[in-house]
């Protein structure tokens, strides 16, 4: 029986030559999975508090929609209320989507073993775009006609 001191190496992949995968697939892949991950975390706390709370008039889509309206906040995303605007983020929940996606670039490396800055930057481009268009979806889906994302908030401070 091994300890945890005496354990054996790791083995090492043998690299394979030839062409260089795209990193496309995989980086769509991690950003779903960072995306998914991120909704699901935030989602089963939301949607049990509203499934428990007997005095709740709104539905299940209400539920859904504040579960995505959470989720853009954790990404910065100020959303306009009708008393103001929400800009303020809790440090764990803007914690969440950048450990998400910092584990699923670290994934999306290892797979496509990246070496090399170039490689590394098509990688996070990979991640990237797929991310920012479920970013848009999930603000689409979930805007309402008293809760909506303010994307104009930040040029408001600069003036």
């Amino acid at each position: 029986m091994t300890t945890t001191l005496e354990r054996p190496p790791l083995r090492r992949q043998v690299r394979r030559e030839g062409p260089e995968r795209s990193p496309l697939g995989p980086g769509a892949v991690a950003a779903a999975w960072a995306a998914g991950a991120g909704l699901v975390a935030l989602g089963i706390p939301l949607l049990l508090v509203w499934a428990t709370d007997s005095r709740a008039g709104s539905g299940a889509g209400a539920a859904t929609r504040a579960v995505g309206q959470l989720w853009l906040l954790g990404h910065g995303t100020a959303m306009r209320v009708p008393g103001g605007t929400v800009g303020v983020v809790p440090l764990g929940l803007a914690l969440l989507p950048l450990a998400l996606l910092h584990r699923a670039g670290r994934h999306g490396a290892r797979s496509l073993e990246v070496t090399g800055l170039a490689q590394a930057g098509r990688l996070v481009a990979a991640v990237a775009f797929p991310y920012a268009i479920l970013c848009a979806v999930v603000a689409a889906a979930s805007t309402t006609p008293q809760v909506r994302p303010a994307p104009d908030v930040c040029g408001e401070h600069r003036r």
